[in-house]
This record gives structure tokens, sequence and C-alpha cells, in this order.
């Protein structure tokens, strides 16, 4: 039991009394260091929905995939202490409860923008040469 960190019953994972810690971003300080696959970024943008919803119970909306709709690699099985204080999965009557990896999508998103934004800047300059 983390008493900064609360569970609802409809899935919700809230902080309590959290301070934001700096992280530096800076290369000298990573390795292994590699770009995101750009057409694997282009296609989950393209390929996986996006939703306005609410958890059950809950009258806050939140904005997502499904966990199921992802692609498989960022799809995450969380864990959670059972009474022993033995990490298992977790899951309900109904099976395995799943999230997807934020981060990965994030980079994904990213990464699309980037490809779409350098397709439309071709395209622009096309159309302007088409023009003279």
């Amino acid at each position: 039991n983390n008493p900064d960190i609360q569970l609802d019953a409809n899935g919700t994972i809230s902080a309590i009394n959290t301070a934001i810690q700096p992280i530096s971003s800076e290369r000298r300080l990573k390795e292994n260091i590699v770009a995101i696959d750009a057409d694997a970024a282009w296609e989950t943008v393209k390929s996986t929905p996006y939703y306005a919803y609410n958890f059950i119970g809950s009258e806050s909306t939140t904005y997502g995939p499904m966990a199921d709709e992802v692609p498989a690699e960022m799809v995450v099985q969380p864990m959670v202490d059972d009474e022993d204080g033995v990490k298992v999965a977790r899951s309900d009557e109904e099976g395995p409860i799943r999230t997807y990896d934020n981060g990965m999508l994030q980079a994904r998103l990213y990464t699309a923008l980037q490809s779409a934004l350098t397709r439309i800047e071709a395209l622009e300059a096309e159309v302007q040469n088409l023009k003279t």
C-alpha cells in the first residue's frame, strides 16, 4: 500500500501529494538512441481509433484508444500486489485487464505528425511548381 497512490474500483489511478521530479532530456545522459520507425508510426496513427469515454462509475471524460485496438507491441499487462504481496496480472471475472503504453503512442503520434508535415510541404512545393 502506497499512501501517495489511489486506485479506484473503476480502474482510475490517482496520485496524491506528489511532487514533480525534474527529468533530464540531455542527449549526453542517454544511450541506445534510435529513431522511431516512421512507417510504423504512420500506420498506428492511421489505423488506431481514438475515443472520448468515461470509466464506469465516473462522470469525468477521458480520451484515448482501447487496449484491444492498439498494435500488440503497445499492449501492457499491469501488475498488482495480491493479498500476499506477490505481483500478479490485474484482472477481473472476465480476464486480464490490459492497458497500452502511452509513451509509445505519443512517440508514434509525434513521428507521424512529422511525416505528415514533410508530405504536406512536398505537396505544397509541387502545387507551387505547377502554378508557375
